[in-house]
């Protein structure tokens, strides 16, 4: 449901409920929204700059009540436990000793349930939240200098909130709170958000010099103006972030993924570095001049960059790439370089058409790689499976020539007798009883032997 009027500066709206009302674009700036209940509420570009959150004295008020009566009932239970147990030792004992110890025990009954009693609706109290935003699309939102202590985000949208010099001590959000501190204070210098979450932010002008952020995913988020000098900026996911007017000397971009959509313009950058440890500088002497950092980068988006972590299978390698070229035929691919970058990661760079679509044309590459290995590797399974089985052939084949061997014993049989001619055939046995042999031999030698 859309309201009308959507202008709510500086009023006192505590305790009201928006529960799922559409209040694109509305203006809550100065209001105080203690108690208030948004769930599940469209605020599109809100303003909620200096708003109050929290609790309300009313929502305290309520909360005590209900559970003092709970006390109360607690109380009452454990105090006919109590007399019960009183009664049982009471029917069992006699002695006036142990009716004082079991008033003694009655005492320390009480006070242990008392003191739990306490403790328990304390932290009862500190975990009830006063504002509610959960379930909320807050896209784009403001929420600058705003006082939003027990405040509960729970499962809210939250792309591009200005969280800038907002209090959110004691709030409930579902994604990591080191972030939402991050776009609340804007400084994170020197701080770990290795292999952090940090795309759809709103992180401008944030100071993130010397941060390490190696393998974080900003993709898409606002660092315009951010400090990111000597920042490690190794396999961060930058896609479609943007850049522009960023201080980006010295930073380590090793291996970072960047798109066309990445913005650069006007980058503030003496040099950097394309390698761990200050190696690789780029350029290497003297600076970049004014633009061109961005010059030299928009270069690389008329290239895919294929990484490949355990050394590339070249037979696959060809398989994709041919088969990549025939379906994109107006893309102009052509490999431009290959790299070792150490730890076995290989790049191969591939030029293509400025026009060409580069994420579909790396998808469908390592597809088609990814596609071809498995395949060339059954291959090779199944030459494997075929040499073992003409080995086992051979094994069998020298298995019975010797079986052969073991029956004829100690026989001798001589077939080569070249020149040598016999009435009848070759005779192969160990007993011959020959008794007669007649007719003419001769023996005639091909080549004339001169003594």
């Amino acid at each position: 449901m859309q309201v009308v009027n959507l202008n709510f500066a500086k009023q006192d709206l505590r305790n009201r409920s928006f529960k799922g009302q559409d209040l694109t674009g509305a203006d809550f700036s100065g209001c105080n929204i203690q108690g208030c209940d948004f769930t599940s509420a469209t605020l599109v570009k809100a303003n909620f700059e200096k708003a109050i959150g929290g609790q309300t004295s009313k929502q305290i008020i309520n909360f005590a009540i209900k559970n003092t009566i709970l006390f109360i009932f607690l109380i009452v239970d454990s105090a006919d436990f109590a007399r019960s147990w009183q009664k049982a030792i009471i029917d069992n004992s006699y002695t006036q000793i142990n009716v004082f110890a079991l008033g003694i025990n009655s005492v320390i009954w009480f006070v242990i349930f008392g003191f739990v009693s306490i403790n328990f609706f304390k932290s009862l109290r500190s975990s009830l939240s006063g504002t509610y935003f959960n379930k909320t699309n807050l896209t784009n939102a403001k929420f600058t200098d705003a006082v939003l202590k027990k405040t509960d985000f729970s499962d809210a949208q939250l792309f591009y909130v200005d969280w800038q010099g907002a209090n959110i001590s004691e709030s409930k959000f579902s994604i990591d709170s080191k972030v939402i501190e991050l776009c609340a204070s804007r400084n994170g210098k020197g701080k770990d958000y290795s292999y952090t979450n940090l795309s759809n932010l709103n992180l401008i002008s944030v100071d993130l010099s010397n941060a390490n952020l190696s393998g974080a995913d900003i993709s898409r988020t606002l660092l315009h103006k951010a400090h990111l000098e000597n920042a490690n900026l190794s396999e961060v996911q930058s896609l479609a972030t943007d850049f522009a007017e960023a201080s980006l000397t010295g930073a380590c971009i090793k291996n970072w993924g960047i798109s066309p959509e990445t913005n650069f313009k006007d980058v503030q950058c003496d040099y950097v570095y394309l390698e761990l440890a200050h190696q690789e500088r780029r350029p290497h002497s003297g600076y970049f001049k004014t633009g061109e950092f961005n010059d030299v980068f928009q270069k690389t988006f008329e290239t895919v960059d294929l990484f490949f972590r355990n050394g590339i299978d070249w037979d696959a390698f060809a398989y994709s790439f041919k088969k990549l070229e025939v379906e994109n035929q107006g893309a102009q691919l052509d490999v431009q370089s290959i790299e070792k970058k150490g730890d076995g990661v290989i790049l191969v760079r591939v030029a293509v058409a400025p026009n060409a679509d580069k994420a579909k044309i790396h998808n469908d590459f390592m597809q088609g790689y990814e596609f071809a290995v498995k395949a060339l590797e059954a291959q090779y399974q199944a030459r494997l499976e075929d040499q073992d089985k003409v080995i086992n052939q051979l094994f069998s084949t020298i298995n019975l020539q010797n079986k052969l061997l073991a029956q004829t014993g100690d026989k001798l049989s001589i077939y080569y007798q070249p020149n040598s001619q016999f009435a009848g055939g070759i005779v192969d046995a160990i007993n011959v009883d020959a008794q007669q042999i007649g007719g003419n031999i001769q023996n005639n030698n091909t080549e004339d032997i001169s003594s």
